[in-house]
């Protein structure tokens, strides 16, 4: 059995092999603006979407749970949950 040392180690062996593309990563964040409407901005609706987009194509699952505000375009703020979808476990109802 591993250690939570071990464990720790490995992951972050694996971590400083995506140097690249987490510079990217913050690179496409930082160009989406975030500003709330009490400082003129629009919300973080963009930004958002993108992590979303981002955070799907790396297999995990994103819950949607809009937060009413009508001071944003669409009336509600972006919330969400990301999770990584189980393995080899029966869900429920399956």
């Amino acid at each position: 059995m591993m250690t939570q040392a071990e464990k720790f180690r490995r992951v972050s062996e694996r971590l400083d092999t995506y140097t690249d593309q987490v510079i990217e990563l913050q690179r496409q964040m930082v160009s989406r603006v975030a500003l709330g409407p009490e400082v003129g901005g629009v919300g973080e609706a963009d930004k958002a979407a993108f992590l979303t987009k981002v955070l799907k194509s790396w297999g995990l699952e994103v819950r949607d749970y809009p937060a009413p505000d009508n001071r944003v375009p669409g009336g509600s703020a972006p919330t969400w949950w990301p999770t990584c979808p189980a393995k080899g476990r029966k869900r429920s109802g399956s």
